[in-house]
């Protein structure tokens, strides 16, 4: 059961335009590495590591180490209030063009 701190920590995490374009980006693909978040959001790896992290300890996304790489992926979200708050906010700003234009580069990221 989710406590008025977990809520209020999820928010302040879902308030970071980094953060929503990891989780933006997460909804449309399986996984996605270190490296191409970078590449994306035109972020050092310590920052996004670090919005990583973040997302991780809220119990949102999870992690696959390949040799030296680490994929991301979302995690089917079982409390009902994150779930809500989550999908709401990720759905509403799919159409920003901020968020079109990270899936169109990772588009032409796999496409290499």
């Amino acid at each position: 059961m989710v406590n008025i701190r977990d809520a209020r920590e999820l928010l302040k995490s879902l308030s970071d335009e980094s953060r929503l374009r990891i989780l933006s980006l997460l909804e449309h693909e399986d996984e996605i590495n270190v490296g191409e978040f970078c590449e994306i959001l035109a972020c050092s790896q310590t920052m996004i590591s670090k919005h990583l992290m973040r997302l991780r300890l809220l119990g949102l996304i999870t992690d696959r180490r390949e040799g030296l790489n680490v994929y991301y992926s979302l995690i089917e979200i079982i409390e009902p209030v994150y779930k809500t708050i989550v999908v709401s906010v990720t759905k509403s700003f799919e159409e920003f063009d901020v968020f079109e234009k990270d899936r169109s580069k990772m588009d032409e990221i796999r496409m290499r």
